[in-house]
């Protein structure tokens, strides 16, 4: 490598199951060989992934309270962080309506995980109307002339982690694909 090739590193941030998965140590491989990059893996919370020029939290962003929380406490040094959202996030044109039902029953969830039962106790009607309406081309490309509220669930939860990461300033850039699509 030429001595003027800049150095910058890369943390991915996985699930703790999802370490070593083929997938994981594919992006690894090719981020690897990219010329003055230095790439490596980390879990959720992992302070290490803060020393990274890049953090990239990779699936489901929704997944990631441990470095949320860490990087509201760390505005001054941190990484640019990446949110690599494979899990579907709702369709442009949701009713604005419901969008903002949801994210503001969602905000309190900033801290920590809600479980499953909680989470569909709590937020069951709104989104129950959400999957009567269906989330756009995804549900439709995908077979579904519905979704189920477990398909809604992680798709507004997901959304509503990330459209707080961004507003409040940790989170810098989104991509969104699905596992097909990479």
């Amino acid at each position: 490598m030429p001595p003027d090739t800049p150095q910058f590193s890369v943390a991915l941030a996985v699930r703790r199951s999802e370490r070593g998965a083929k997938s994981v140590d594919i992006l690894l491989a090719i981020l690897n060989a990219i010329p003055g990059c230095s790439a490596f893996n980390v879990v959720d919370g992992d302070p290490h992934g803060l020393s990274a020029d890049l953090l990239i939290l990779y699936r489901n962003a929704r997944q990631f309270h441990g470095y949320a929380q860490l990087l509201r406490a760390s505005r001054a040094s941190r990484p640019v962080v990446a949110v690599w959202q494979l899990d579907p996030l709702p369709p442009p044109d949701l009713d604005a309506r419901l969008e903002a039902n949801a994210l503001e029953r969602l905000r309190f969830r900033r801290a920590q995980p809600v479980t499953r039962l909680f989470s569909k106790l709590v937020h069951g009607r709104i989104y129950n109307e959400i999957r009567k309406i269906g989330i756009g081309p995804y549900s439709r490309a995908v077979g579904y002339d519905g979704v189920d509220i477990e398909m809604i669930r992680t798709v507004i939860e997901a959304y509503a982690f990330i459209h707080h990461g961004v507003h409040e300033g940790w989170i810098d850039r989104v991509f969104a694909t699905t596992a097909g699509e990479i």
